[in-house]
Protein backbone atom coordinates (compact mmCIF):
# COMPACT_ATOMS: atom_id res chain seq x y z
CA UNK A 1 0.00 0.00 0.00
CA UNK A 2 0.45 3.40 -0.08
CA UNK A 3 2.37 5.28 3.18
CA UNK A 4 1.37 8.36 4.27
CA UNK A 5 1.80 11.12 6.58
CA UNK A 6 4.55 12.50 8.22
CA UNK A 7 7.29 9.79 7.51
CA UNK A 8 10.59 12.13 8.85
CA UNK A 9 13.50 11.88 6.50
CA UNK A 10 14.12 9.31 4.00
CA UNK A 11 17.15 8.53 1.75
CA UNK A 12 16.34 7.14 -0.93
CA UNK A 13 17.53 6.69 -5.04
CA UNK A 14 15.25 7.91 -7.80
CA UNK A 15 15.65 8.11 -11.44
CA UNK A 16 16.66 11.61 -12.56
CA UNK A 17 14.04 11.46 -15.29
CA UNK A 18 11.25 10.34 -12.38
CA UNK A 19 7.54 12.46 -12.83
CA UNK A 20 7.74 15.68 -11.28
CA UNK A 21 11.76 15.94 -10.38
CA UNK A 22 13.33 18.83 -11.01
CA UNK A 23 16.76 18.36 -11.30
CA UNK A 24 20.19 19.85 -13.03
CA UNK A 25 20.64 23.62 -11.67
CA UNK A 26 23.82 24.15 -10.27
CA UNK A 27 25.30 26.45 -7.73
CA UNK A 28 28.56 28.49 -8.56
CA UNK A 29 30.59 28.33 -5.09
CA UNK A 30 33.35 30.79 -5.98
CA UNK A 31 34.39 29.74 -9.52
CA UNK A 32 35.90 26.48 -7.57
CA UNK A 33 34.39 22.74 -9.32
CA UNK A 34 32.51 21.51 -6.63
CA UNK A 35 29.23 20.33 -8.15
CA UNK A 36 26.35 21.17 -5.93
CA UNK A 37 22.77 22.15 -6.47
CA UNK A 38 19.07 22.32 -5.62
CA UNK A 39 16.93 19.41 -6.11
CA UNK A 40 13.44 19.88 -6.19
CA UNK A 41 9.61 17.73 -6.65
CA UNK A 42 6.42 18.28 -6.64
CA UNK A 43 4.21 15.12 -6.43
CA UNK A 44 7.04 12.52 -6.69
CA UNK A 45 5.89 9.19 -6.32
CA UNK A 46 8.52 6.94 -4.91
CA UNK A 47 8.15 3.57 -4.91
CA UNK A 48 9.14 1.64 -1.91
CA UNK A 49 12.23 -0.31 -3.66
CA UNK A 50 13.99 2.92 -4.57
CA UNK A 51 13.82 3.71 -0.33
CA UNK A 52 17.93 2.80 0.65
CA UNK A 53 17.05 0.01 3.08
CA UNK A 54 13.60 -0.61 2.08
CA UNK A 55 10.66 -0.28 3.99
CA UNK A 56 12.55 -0.83 7.49
CA UNK A 57 14.51 2.62 6.68
CA UNK A 58 11.72 4.97 6.02
CA UNK A 59 12.21 7.85 8.63
CA UNK A 60 15.86 6.84 9.06
CA UNK A 61 17.01 9.31 6.82
CA UNK A 62 18.78 11.82 9.24
CA UNK A 63 20.71 8.94 11.09
CA UNK A 64 21.76 7.62 7.47
CA UNK A 65 23.31 11.10 6.46
CA UNK A 66 25.19 11.71 9.97
CA UNK A 67 26.31 8.28 9.70
CA UNK A 68 27.70 9.18 6.17
CA UNK A 69 28.81 12.74 7.33
CA UNK A 70 30.72 11.19 10.23
CA UNK A 71 33.17 9.02 7.81
CA UNK A 72 33.25 11.49 4.98
CA UNK A 73 34.49 14.34 6.40
CA UNK A 74 36.85 12.84 7.71
CA UNK A 75 38.22 11.21 4.18
CA UNK A 76 36.89 13.95 1.49
CA UNK A 77 38.08 17.41 3.53
CA UNK A 78 41.37 16.16 5.11
CA UNK A 79 42.44 14.58 1.60
CA UNK A 80 41.76 18.20 0.01
CA UNK A 81 43.58 20.10 2.64
CA UNK A 82 46.36 17.54 2.25
CA UNK A 83 46.68 18.53 -1.58
CA UNK A 84 46.53 22.04 -0.86
CA UNK A 85 48.95 21.67 2.23
CA UNK A 86 51.00 19.86 -0.04
CA UNK A 87 50.98 22.46 -2.72
CA UNK A 88 51.88 24.95 -1.22
CA UNK A 89 54.98 24.02 0.99
CA UNK A 90 56.37 22.62 -2.45
CA UNK A 91 55.32 25.81 -4.75
CA UNK A 92 56.61 27.91 -1.67
CA UNK A 93 59.74 26.34 -0.86
CA UNK A 94 60.56 26.48 -4.99
CA UNK A 95 59.60 30.12 -5.81
CA UNK A 96 61.67 31.46 -3.24
CA UNK A 97 64.62 29.96 -3.33
CA UNK A 98 64.41 30.85 -7.01
CA UNK A 99 62.97 34.21 -6.79
CA UNK A 100 65.41 36.85 -6.02
CA UNK A 101 65.74 40.20 -4.42
CA UNK A 102 68.30 42.68 -3.95
CA UNK A 103 70.54 39.50 -5.81
CA UNK A 104 69.63 37.70 -3.14
CA UNK A 105 66.67 34.49 -3.17
CA UNK A 106 63.64 35.75 -1.01
CA UNK A 107 64.08 32.64 0.98
CA UNK A 108 66.68 34.01 2.01
CA UNK A 109 65.26 36.55 4.35
CA UNK A 110 64.17 35.84 8.01
CA UNK A 111 60.45 37.25 7.54
CA UNK A 112 60.19 35.19 4.18
CA UNK A 113 62.47 31.61 5.69
CA UNK A 114 60.18 31.49 9.10
CA UNK A 115 56.59 31.20 7.27
CA UNK A 116 58.34 28.61 5.14
CA UNK A 117 59.23 26.48 8.14
CA UNK A 118 55.77 26.96 8.80
CA UNK A 119 54.49 25.60 5.80
CA UNK A 120 56.77 22.48 6.34
CA UNK A 121 55.29 22.25 9.79
CA UNK A 122 51.18 22.59 8.19
CA UNK A 123 51.93 19.85 5.27
CA UNK A 124 53.39 16.84 7.69
CA UNK A 125 50.52 17.89 9.85
CA UNK A 126 47.72 17.66 7.74
CA UNK A 127 49.20 14.47 5.86
CA UNK A 128 49.21 13.19 9.18
CA UNK A 129 46.09 13.84 10.71
CA UNK A 130 44.39 12.89 7.43
CA UNK A 131 46.57 9.32 7.53
CA UNK A 132 44.71 8.95 10.94
CA UNK A 133 41.33 9.71 9.98
CA UNK A 134 41.89 7.43 7.46
CA UNK A 135 43.11 4.41 8.99
CA UNK A 136 40.21 4.72 11.34
CA UNK A 137 37.65 4.81 8.78
CA UNK A 138 39.86 1.43 6.78
CA UNK A 139 39.18 -0.32 10.52
CA UNK A 140 35.39 0.11 10.31
CA UNK A 141 35.72 2.21 13.53
CA UNK A 142 33.05 5.29 13.71
CA UNK A 143 34.42 8.35 14.04
CA UNK A 144 31.98 10.89 14.64
CA UNK A 145 33.99 13.13 16.24
CA UNK A 146 37.63 12.33 15.31
CA UNK A 147 36.36 13.30 11.78
CA UNK A 148 34.92 16.44 13.09
CA UNK A 149 38.35 17.51 14.67
CA UNK A 150 40.01 15.95 11.28
CA UNK A 151 37.64 17.85 8.88
CA UNK A 152 38.24 21.08 11.34
CA UNK A 153 42.13 21.23 11.96
CA UNK A 154 42.97 20.34 8.07
CA UNK A 155 41.08 22.80 6.80
CA UNK A 156 42.24 25.46 9.14
CA UNK A 157 45.68 24.08 8.68
CA UNK A 158 45.23 24.79 4.82
CA UNK A 159 44.25 28.25 5.24
CA UNK A 160 46.63 29.61 7.23
CA UNK A 161 49.63 27.23 4.61
CA UNK A 162 47.13 29.14 1.41
CA UNK A 163 47.25 32.67 3.27
CA UNK A 164 51.42 32.04 4.14
CA UNK A 165 51.57 31.32 0.43
CA UNK A 166 49.90 34.07 -1.19
CA UNK A 167 52.42 36.46 0.70
CA UNK A 168 55.52 34.83 -0.10
CA UNK A 169 54.41 34.65 -4.06
CA UNK A 170 53.82 38.31 -4.04
CA UNK A 171 52.93 39.25 -7.37
CA UNK A 172 53.25 35.89 -8.61
CA UNK A 173 49.91 34.97 -6.47
CA UNK A 174 47.68 37.70 -7.10
CA UNK A 175 47.28 37.62 -11.41
CA UNK A 176 44.92 35.53 -12.57
CA UNK A 177 46.12 32.81 -15.52
CA UNK A 178 47.54 29.45 -16.47
CA UNK A 179 50.83 30.50 -14.67
CA UNK A 180 49.00 31.25 -11.29
CA UNK A 181 48.93 27.86 -9.35
CA UNK A 182 47.31 29.03 -6.25
CA UNK A 183 44.50 31.53 -7.11
CA UNK A 184 42.24 28.22 -7.53
CA UNK A 185 43.45 27.12 -4.22
CA UNK A 186 43.19 30.31 -2.04
CA UNK A 187 39.36 30.76 -3.67
CA UNK A 188 38.47 27.33 -2.51
CA UNK A 189 39.28 27.49 1.00
CA UNK A 190 36.17 29.10 2.24
CA UNK A 191 34.03 26.06 0.91
CA UNK A 192 36.57 23.55 2.97
CA UNK A 193 36.20 25.57 6.22
CA UNK A 194 31.94 25.71 5.38
CA UNK A 195 30.79 22.50 4.09
CA UNK A 196 30.22 18.81 6.32
CA UNK A 197 30.12 21.01 9.19
CA UNK A 198 31.28 24.76 9.61
CA UNK A 199 34.82 25.59 11.63
CA UNK A 200 33.32 27.77 14.24
CA UNK A 201 30.17 25.38 15.13
CA UNK A 202 32.62 21.81 14.97
CA UNK A 203 35.11 23.73 17.35
CA UNK A 204 32.67 25.34 19.82
CA UNK A 205 29.84 22.45 19.92
CA UNK A 206 30.81 19.40 18.14
CA UNK A 207 34.27 18.56 18.94
CA UNK A 208 34.18 18.39 22.81
CA UNK A 209 30.76 19.48 23.42
CA UNK A 210 29.72 16.06 21.71
CA UNK A 211 33.06 14.05 22.58
CA UNK A 212 32.82 15.22 26.27
CA UNK A 213 29.41 12.87 26.51
CA UNK A 214 30.57 9.92 23.80
CA UNK A 215 33.98 9.50 25.54
CA UNK A 216 33.46 9.98 29.51
CA UNK A 217 33.44 6.62 30.81
CA UNK A 218 30.86 7.25 33.28
CA UNK A 219 28.59 10.25 32.02
CA UNK A 220 26.59 8.48 29.74
CA UNK A 221 25.71 5.56 32.01
CA UNK A 222 24.54 8.19 35.12
CA UNK A 223 22.18 10.29 32.41
CA UNK A 224 21.06 6.98 31.34
CA UNK A 225 20.28 5.75 34.46
CA UNK A 226 18.27 9.27 35.82
CA UNK A 227 16.53 8.93 32.87
CA UNK A 228 15.38 5.33 33.58
CA UNK A 229 15.16 6.41 37.67
CA UNK A 230 17.39 3.38 38.75
CA UNK A 231 18.67 4.61 42.10
CA UNK A 232 20.27 1.85 42.51
CA UNK A 233 22.28 1.67 39.04
CA UNK A 234 22.71 5.31 39.34
CA UNK A 235 24.46 5.16 42.94
CA UNK A 236 27.05 2.44 41.95
CA UNK A 237 28.14 4.76 38.69
CA UNK A 238 28.62 7.85 40.77
CA UNK A 239 30.52 5.76 43.24
CA UNK A 240 32.67 4.45 40.04
CA UNK A 241 32.66 8.28 39.15
CA UNK A 242 34.15 9.44 42.18
CA UNK A 243 36.82 7.05 42.55
CA UNK A 244 37.79 8.01 38.75
CA UNK A 245 37.88 11.77 39.60
CA UNK A 246 40.77 10.94 42.44
CA UNK A 247 42.66 8.85 40.71
CA UNK A 248 43.08 10.88 37.52
CA UNK A 249 43.33 14.11 39.88
CA UNK A 250 46.17 12.29 41.76
CA UNK A 251 47.62 11.31 38.44
CA UNK A 252 47.54 14.77 36.99
CA UNK A 253 49.28 16.66 40.11
CA UNK A 254 52.15 13.91 40.78
CA UNK A 255 52.66 14.59 36.65
CA UNK A 256 52.15 18.07 36.98
CA UNK A 257 55.00 18.32 39.42
CA UNK A 258 57.79 15.54 38.30
CA UNK A 259 57.25 16.84 34.49
CA UNK A 260 55.98 13.21 33.42
CA UNK A 261 58.16 11.67 35.33
CA UNK A 262 55.18 9.67 37.27
CA UNK A 263 53.88 8.52 33.97
CA UNK A 264 54.85 5.19 32.11
CA UNK A 265 56.14 6.47 28.78
CA UNK A 266 58.37 6.02 26.05
CA UNK A 267 61.86 6.90 25.73
CA UNK A 268 64.48 7.33 23.22
CA UNK A 269 65.19 10.72 21.13
CA UNK A 270 61.09 11.04 21.93
CA UNK A 271 60.60 10.61 25.83
CA UNK A 272 60.52 14.07 26.64
CA UNK A 273 57.70 14.65 24.48
CA UNK A 274 56.05 10.99 25.50
CA UNK A 275 56.17 12.53 28.87
CA UNK A 276 54.64 15.91 27.73
CA UNK A 277 51.68 14.28 25.89
CA UNK A 278 50.98 12.47 28.90
CA UNK A 279 51.07 14.66 31.41
CA UNK A 280 48.33 17.02 28.94
CA UNK A 281 46.53 13.90 28.91
CA UNK A 282 46.09 13.62 32.36
CA UNK A 283 45.77 17.21 33.06
CA UNK A 284 43.31 17.71 30.15
CA UNK A 285 40.67 14.72 31.69
CA UNK A 286 40.86 16.39 35.21
CA UNK A 287 40.05 20.08 34.27
CA UNK A 288 37.06 18.07 32.21
CA UNK A 289 35.99 16.85 35.68
CA UNK A 290 36.17 20.24 37.26
CA UNK A 291 34.16 21.74 34.57
CA UNK A 292 31.84 19.20 35.08
CA UNK A 293 31.17 19.82 38.36
CA UNK A 294 31.75 23.33 38.60
CA UNK A 295 29.85 24.09 35.45
CA UNK A 296 27.87 21.31 34.66
CA UNK A 297 25.13 21.45 32.12
CA UNK A 298 26.52 24.66 31.02
CA UNK A 299 29.30 23.49 29.71
CA UNK A 300 27.16 22.93 25.72
CA UNK A 301 26.65 26.41 26.21
CA UNK A 302 29.92 27.93 27.35
CA UNK A 303 31.26 27.73 23.59
CA UNK A 304 34.35 29.13 24.35
CA UNK A 305 35.35 27.07 27.15
CA UNK A 306 34.18 23.94 24.59
CA UNK A 307 36.35 25.80 21.86
CA UNK A 308 39.16 25.78 23.92
CA UNK A 309 38.87 22.12 24.93
CA UNK A 310 38.51 21.67 21.22
CA UNK A 311 41.49 23.41 20.63
CA UNK A 312 43.91 21.17 23.35
CA UNK A 313 42.45 17.78 22.36
CA UNK A 314 43.44 18.97 18.86
CA UNK A 315 46.66 19.88 19.53
CA UNK A 316 47.01 16.50 21.29
CA UNK A 317 45.99 14.37 18.70
CA UNK A 318 47.94 16.51 15.87
CA UNK A 319 51.00 15.35 18.07
CA UNK A 320 50.29 12.04 18.07
CA UNK A 321 49.33 11.64 14.86
CA UNK A 322 52.86 13.01 13.85
CA UNK A 323 54.48 10.76 16.04
CA UNK A 324 52.53 7.61 14.30
CA UNK A 325 53.72 9.27 11.15
CA UNK A 326 57.12 9.17 12.11
CA UNK A 327 57.15 5.46 13.10
CA UNK A 328 55.56 4.17 10.18
CA UNK A 329 57.68 5.67 7.99
CA UNK A 330 60.77 3.77 9.71
CA UNK A 331 61.85 6.87 11.63
CA UNK A 332 63.97 8.36 8.97
CA UNK A 333 66.56 10.41 10.52
CA UNK A 334 65.97 13.42 8.41
CA UNK A 335 62.42 14.22 9.34
CA UNK A 336 63.01 14.14 12.96
CA UNK A 337 63.91 17.67 13.06
CA UNK A 338 60.25 18.50 11.52
CA UNK A 339 58.65 16.78 13.82
CA UNK A 340 60.35 17.88 16.62
CA UNK A 341 59.10 21.31 15.46
CA UNK A 342 55.55 19.80 15.35
CA UNK A 343 55.56 18.72 18.91
CA UNK A 344 56.75 21.96 20.48
CA UNK A 345 54.45 23.82 18.61
CA UNK A 346 51.17 21.44 19.40
CA UNK A 347 52.66 20.49 23.32
CA UNK A 348 52.65 24.96 23.47
CA UNK A 349 49.11 25.35 21.97
CA UNK A 350 47.53 22.39 24.04
CA UNK A 351 49.29 23.73 27.39
CA UNK A 352 47.92 27.62 26.73
CA UNK A 353 44.62 26.10 25.83
CA UNK A 354 44.16 24.40 29.08
CA UNK A 355 46.03 27.61 30.98
CA UNK A 356 42.93 30.07 29.36
CA UNK A 357 39.83 27.22 30.43
CA UNK A 358 41.36 27.49 34.35
CA UNK A 359 41.38 31.49 33.36
CA UNK A 360 37.70 31.76 32.38
CA UNK A 361 35.99 29.74 35.24
CA UNK A 362 33.25 32.31 36.34
CA UNK A 363 34.89 35.00 38.23
CA UNK A 364 31.87 35.33 40.78
CA UNK A 365 31.69 31.51 41.48
CA UNK A 366 31.99 30.32 45.27
CA UNK A 367 34.49 28.07 44.16
CA UNK A 368 37.06 30.18 42.37
CA UNK A 369 39.39 30.05 44.69
CA UNK A 370 39.69 25.89 44.23
CA UNK A 371 39.92 26.55 40.45
CA UNK A 372 42.81 29.14 40.88
CA UNK A 373 44.52 26.71 43.45
CA UNK A 374 44.21 24.33 40.99
CA UNK A 375 45.26 25.87 38.06
CA UNK A 376 48.81 26.88 40.38
CA UNK A 377 49.06 22.69 41.05
CA UNK A 378 48.38 21.79 37.33
CA UNK A 379 50.71 24.76 35.65
CA UNK A 380 53.25 25.79 39.21
CA UNK A 381 55.43 27.25 35.98
CA UNK A 382 52.89 28.59 33.94
CA UNK A 383 52.39 28.18 30.01
CA UNK A 384 56.37 26.58 30.34
CA UNK A 385 56.06 24.24 26.70
CA UNK A 386 58.08 27.31 24.42
CA UNK A 387 56.41 27.21 21.05
CA UNK A 388 58.77 26.27 18.17
CA UNK A 389 62.30 28.72 17.92
CA UNK A 390 62.72 30.58 15.46
CA UNK A 391 66.33 28.48 15.03
CA UNK A 392 64.27 25.56 14.07
CA UNK A 393 61.81 27.43 11.56
CA UNK A 394 64.71 28.77 9.82
CA UNK A 395 66.56 25.69 10.00
CA UNK A 396 63.67 23.90 8.51
CA UNK A 397 63.46 26.05 5.32
CA UNK A 398 67.18 25.80 4.94
CA UNK A 399 66.20 22.43 4.76
CA UNK A 400 63.46 23.03 1.97
CA UNK A 401 66.15 24.19 -0.52
CA UNK A 402 66.83 20.15 -0.94
CA UNK A 403 63.73 19.46 -3.67
CA UNK A 404 64.37 15.58 -2.45
CA UNK A 405 63.60 16.74 0.85
CA UNK A 406 60.54 18.46 -0.11
CA UNK A 407 59.53 15.59 -2.62
CA UNK A 408 59.76 13.14 0.07
CA UNK A 409 58.44 14.68 3.42
CA UNK A 410 56.49 17.78 2.09
CA UNK A 411 55.18 16.95 -1.18
CA UNK A 412 55.02 12.88 -1.46
CA UNK A 413 51.26 12.99 -3.27
CA UNK A 414 51.99 16.18 -5.39
CA UNK A 415 50.93 15.18 -8.71
CA UNK A 416 53.37 17.25 -11.46
CA UNK A 417 51.87 16.21 -14.70
CA UNK A 418 53.84 17.52 -17.50
CA UNK A 419 55.44 20.27 -18.13
CA UNK A 420 53.24 21.36 -21.42
CA UNK A 421 50.20 21.76 -19.33
CA UNK A 422 51.17 22.30 -15.67
CA UNK A 423 53.20 24.71 -14.08
CA UNK A 424 54.57 23.30 -10.94
CA UNK A 425 55.95 20.82 -13.26
CA UNK A 426 58.18 23.77 -14.78
CA UNK A 427 58.68 24.69 -11.30
CA UNK A 428 60.05 21.52 -10.23
CA UNK A 429 62.32 21.22 -13.64
CA UNK A 430 63.62 25.19 -13.29
CA UNK A 431 64.77 24.61 -9.50
CA UNK A 432 66.68 21.78 -10.43
CA UNK A 433 69.45 24.55 -12.03
CA UNK A 434 69.31 26.46 -9.41
CA UNK A 435 72.32 24.79 -6.88
CA UNK A 436 75.31 25.12 -9.60
CA UNK A 437 73.84 28.31 -10.80
CA UNK A 438 74.04 29.76 -7.49
CA UNK A 439 77.15 28.16 -7.07
CA UNK A 440 78.56 29.70 -10.34
CA UNK A 441 77.16 33.29 -9.34
CA UNK A 442 78.28 33.40 -5.99
CA UNK A 443 81.97 32.29 -7.14
CA UNK A 444 81.70 34.92 -10.25
CA UNK A 445 80.45 37.31 -7.72
CA UNK A 446 83.47 36.51 -5.43
CA UNK A 447 85.94 37.05 -8.04
CA UNK A 448 84.59 40.78 -8.46
CA UNK A 449 83.21 40.40 -12.15
CA UNK A 450 80.25 42.13 -11.66
CA UNK A 451 77.75 42.91 -14.22
CA UNK A 452 78.20 46.83 -15.71
CA UNK A 453 74.83 48.76 -16.16
CA UNK A 454 75.24 48.93 -20.11
CA UNK A 455 76.02 45.42 -20.88
CA UNK A 456 73.28 42.26 -21.75
CA UNK A 457 73.51 39.73 -19.83
CA UNK A 458 74.76 37.92 -23.32
CA UNK A 459 77.56 40.91 -23.36
CA UNK A 460 78.33 40.17 -19.61
CA UNK A 461 78.80 36.15 -19.98
CA UNK A 462 80.45 36.33 -23.34
CA UNK A 463 82.85 38.80 -22.07
CA UNK A 464 83.46 36.56 -18.67
CA UNK A 465 83.82 33.63 -21.13
CA UNK A 466 86.62 35.33 -23.37
CA UNK A 467 88.32 35.74 -19.68
CA UNK A 468 88.02 32.67 -19.04
CA UNK A 469 86.23 33.28 -15.94
CA UNK A 470 83.80 30.55 -16.48
CA UNK A 471 83.24 27.99 -19.15
CA UNK A 472 81.48 27.49 -22.32
CA UNK A 473 79.22 25.03 -20.60
CA UNK A 474 78.59 27.20 -17.60
CA UNK A 475 77.40 30.25 -19.67
CA UNK A 476 75.11 28.01 -21.43
CA UNK A 477 73.99 26.29 -17.63
CA UNK A 478 73.55 30.23 -16.85
CA UNK A 479 71.41 31.28 -19.70
CA UNK A 480 69.60 28.49 -19.00
CA UNK A 481 68.94 29.02 -15.45
CA UNK A 482 68.04 32.77 -15.96
CA UNK A 483 65.56 31.82 -18.72
CA UNK A 484 64.31 29.18 -16.34
CA UNK A 485 63.78 31.60 -13.58
CA UNK A 486 61.99 34.28 -15.75
CA UNK A 487 59.53 31.60 -16.89
CA UNK A 488 58.99 30.88 -13.49
CA UNK A 489 58.36 34.75 -11.95
CA UNK A 490 56.30 35.52 -14.74
CA UNK A 491 52.62 35.82 -14.64
CA UNK A 492 49.88 35.88 -17.83
CA UNK A 493 48.91 39.24 -19.69
CA UNK A 494 45.68 39.49 -21.76
CA UNK A 495 44.65 41.93 -24.52
CA UNK A 496 41.40 42.34 -22.59
CA UNK A 497 39.44 41.26 -20.04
Amino acid sequence: GVLDGDLGITCALVPRNAKGLTIGRRHNPLDVLFHNGPIQGKDVFVPLDEIIGGEEYVGKGWQMLIDCLSIGRGISLPSLANAGAQLTAFSSAFYTNMREQFNLPVAKFEGVAEKLGQLAINSYVVQAIGENASAMVANNLKPAISSAMAKYATTNIMRESATIAMDVHGGKAIMKGNKNYLEELYRSVPIGITVEGANILTRSMIIFGQGFLRCHPYLRGEAEAITAEDKDEFHNLLWQHYQHISKIKARSYAASWSGGWTLYTKGGDLGKHHRRLATLSAQFAFIVELVLIFIGGDIKRREAVSGRFADAWMSMQAAIAAIRKYDNEGKQEDALPLLLAILAQMENQAQRALIEIMNNFPASSSISYLVKASRLVLFPLGNSYKPVTDKELLHLADTMTDPSWVMKNLAPNLYLGDKASNPLAVLEESYILMEPFFELKKRVKKGGHSKQPYETLEEYLTTLTKNKIITAKEKTLWLKAHKAIQEVVSVDDFATL
